[in-house]
């Protein structure tokens, strides 16, 4: 009912492909390496490789006397932790330059997997890559590109067309409150207001801290998804680890049903062996046993993300199978990346086609209890459709 359709969707957009600029990436990839090459000469380290770990832990921690930033327990100078050492003039130089080494390692793969001749690009994407049945793509690997990447403008539309981009709205926070059942977390969604916003205003509007209350609301729900502690929200949001121990309490007493759900959900995951979303879909679970503590802990947190995150992925395949057998082949699917897909559609049937595709994603489902949400644009360029999202629908139907 969904992965052997789904396949089909998916073959569609590795055989479209989607077009890119190749120009233009090798135009952003000589602006990257000159970025790159100024950020140094701010750092100021020539006799220091700050590809090495070791040796930028010697420059940041030994040389420049700077207090120690931890990441997971460790002395680190990944982004997360030189974040900490901000506003330092010299740090905001080695992130910056962090994140254009990155960038310019996406200009080489894509410039090594696109055809030269028509310009596309053809990613490898494998519709079971993840245990919770998420999809992974490779050869390039286009997951990895940020939202708010430079790259994503230099993907584009073909002559006459426009790329029609949708985006499911928090479809994981809603997997959620589907498990949990009745309650204050589920009555969330019951309307149009920001689900995190909601949530801060409802549990954390009175927090004396520096951290946004909207932060708070986003990272309290990350860690019961994904099993953060409370170490790596404080970190993720620069407070303290009493501070980020208190928005977890004050979470679950909010919302006791969420630690029903999951003490629930471990229990049904030691008696079966196997984690179960929507659908039926499941995981199969070994050390949920385990007598070693560590991994006991890693295959409990591993049987709550597979319950929420593989029904989220159900969820959006299944639609994604829906709206291909609604739509007229002119539509066609050119890419989809985690929980959004990119359609190129004829320009004089973008408007159209655009209300259509959102009613389909956002009719219910008969074995899913919350209501779903999508944000969607339409335009020349992946950025320019995005950032035309949020389009309101007219009474006639038409935007």
């Amino acid at each position: 009912e969904v992965e052997r359709p789904f396949a089909l969707v998916n073959l569609e957009c590795e055989r479209n492909g989607i077009l890119v600029d190749r120009g233009a990436v090798s135009e952003l990839r000589y602006e990257t390496e000159s970025g790159i090459s100024s950020n140094e000469a701010t750092i100021n380290a020539p006799s220091v490789n700050l590809n090495s770990h070791l040796q930028l832990k010697r420059l940041v921690y030994g040389e420049w006397n700077l207090p120690l930033a931890f990441l997971n327990g460790k002395v680190s100078t990944s982004h997360k932790a030189l974040v900490q050492l901000l506003p330092d003039f010299r740090i905001e130089a080695l992130i910056q330059r962090q994140k254009l080494i990155g960038q310019l390692k996406q200009c080489d793969t894509i410039l090594r997997f696109s055809d030269p001749d028509t310009n596309a690009i053809h990613p490898y994407i494998n519709t079971l890559g993840a245990d919770t049945g998420r999809c992974t793509s490779s050869n390039p690997n286009l997951q990895n590109i940020e939202k708010k990447s430079s790259l994503r403008k230099l993907f584009k539309s073909r002559p006459g067309h426009k790329l029609i981009v949708f985006d499911f709205s928090q479809i994981e926070p809603r997997a959620l409150a589907h498990f949990v059942g009745e309650g204050a977390f589920r009555e969330l969604f019951s309307s149009d207001q920001d689900f995190y916003t909601r949530l801060a205003t409802e549990v954390f509007s009175n927090e004396s801290t520096n951290a946004p209350v909207r932060d708070i609301a986003k990272q309290v729900v990350l860690g019961v998804m994904y099993g953060l502690g409370a170490k790596r929200m404080a970190t993720n949001l620069g407070v303290s680890l009493a501070e980020a121990q208190g928005f977890i309490s004050k979470f679950f007493k909010r919302y006791p049903e969420i630690e029903l759900f999951k003490k629930r959900t471990i229990k049904t995951t030691c008696l079966t062996g196997f984690a179960e979303g929507l659908m039926g879909r499941r995981r199969y679970i070994d050390a949920i046993s385990s007598e070693d503590e560590y991994e006991r802990y890693q295959a409990e947190r591993q049987a709550i993300n597979a319950v929420i995150q593989g029904s989220a992925t159900t969820l959006f395949k299944y639609k994604l199978v829906q709206i291909r057998r609604a739509l007229p082949l002119s539509v066609k699917f050119l890419l989809h990346v985690h929980d959004e897909v990119i359609l190129e559609a004829p320009e004089e049937q973008a408007e159209r086609l655009f209300v259509q595709i959102k009613r389909v994603l956002e009719d219910p489902v008969s074995w899913f209890a919350i209501p779903l949400q999508v944000d969607g644009g339409i335009g020349s360029t992946w950025t320019e459709a995005k950032k035309s999202e949020n389009r309101k629908e007219e009474p006639n139907g038409n935007n």
